[in-house]
């Protein structure tokens, strides 16, 4: 059970953006999932970090499309398998996000879009997931063990009030030792 969210991980494609079928990240047309700016700001008081699979996209060319869409400034850190060297759904993608900020499992979220690595990834690692079903593009892909998100949204705003419930007296307010960095 969480004792405070100290830390929000999320997925990249189809979770801020609108993945196409097929395209490198380069070659897509960029459009936030609906509601994902307004989340990121909502909750930008505590460290947000991208957690992405890529094959040919490393952590700074995600920050240049976060950048672009101006996102960027919500976010402390992308990282990518391409630069950690092993993809979701391994454990150690989110603990190498966790560690440098002294966050616990159990004080972090995870929010993404597929069973077979966001949600299967954070369950292997003791973190609590939302997954977000705001369109049935990965629905084939179901987690190897079956497991099972600990929330399903179908939007950023539903996504938004589960947070709330899970913070101490519905706020933001993160531990200050894990702060945001600022201006970028």
């Amino acid at each position: 059970m969480i004792k405070m969210i100290k830390a929000i991980l999320m997925d990249f494609g189809d979770t801020i953006v609108v993945e196409e079928e097929g395209k490198r990240l380069s070659d897509m047309e960029l459009k936030p999932v609906a509601g994902a700016g307004k989340f990121l700001e909502e909750f930008s008081s505590v460290p947000i970090m991208i957690i992405s699979n890529t094959i040919h996209s490393n952590h700074r060319d995600i920050e240049k499309l976060l950048e672009e869409l101006g996102f960027i400034r919500h976010i402390r850190r992308v990282i990518t398998s391409l630069d950690f060297g092993s993809p979701k759904p391994d454990p150690g993608i989110y603990q190498s996000a966790l560690e440098p900020l002294g966050v616990k499992p159990n004080e972090a979220v995870m929010i993404g879009d597929r069973m077979d690595v966001d949600i299967e990834g954070a369950h292997r690692a003791g973190i609590v997931s939302i997954h977000l079903h705001w369109r049935s593009r990965h629905d084939d892909k179901k987690a190897p063990s079956l497991v099972e998100p600990t929330y399903r949204v179908a939007s950023f705003a539903e996504a938004s009030k589960v947070l709330r419930k899970l913070m101490p007296g519905g706020s933001c307010t993160p531990d200050p030792s894990t702060a945001n960095r600022s201006g970028a």
